[in-house]
């Protein structure tokens, strides 16, 4: 028997250019990728998604972690029956 699909979710807002800025939640998204990675997560786009809100994502794209993106980036995550899952999220609550 086939070992089950690892997928993950990778969320990092440091609300940037608000007056609510954070500063390592982008970090904690490198850090967890590295535990992933670890854990023998598969680290390609196809099963693995990493949403951050700094300057190598476009605003207007489907990888900002605005409220939107976020819930069809979960729906992702859940939408294939017997994967191994892991959902990390990193930001004000």
């Amino acid at each position: 028997m086939a070992a089950p699909r690892k997928k993950s979710l990778l969320i990092g807002i440091n609300y940037v250019g608000s007056q609510h800025q954070l500063q390592g939640c982008h970090q904690d998204v490198q850090n967890v990728r590295q535990f992933l990675d670890a854990m023998n997560y598969p680290d390609d786009q196809r099963n693995q998604v990493i949403m951050r809100d700094d300057s190598h994502t476009d605003p207007n794209g489907p990888f900002f972690p605005n409220g939107h993106n976020i819930l069809a980036a979960m729906q992702w995550l859940v939408s294939e029956p017997g994967t191994l899952n892991f959902l990390h999220y990193s930001g004000l609550s």
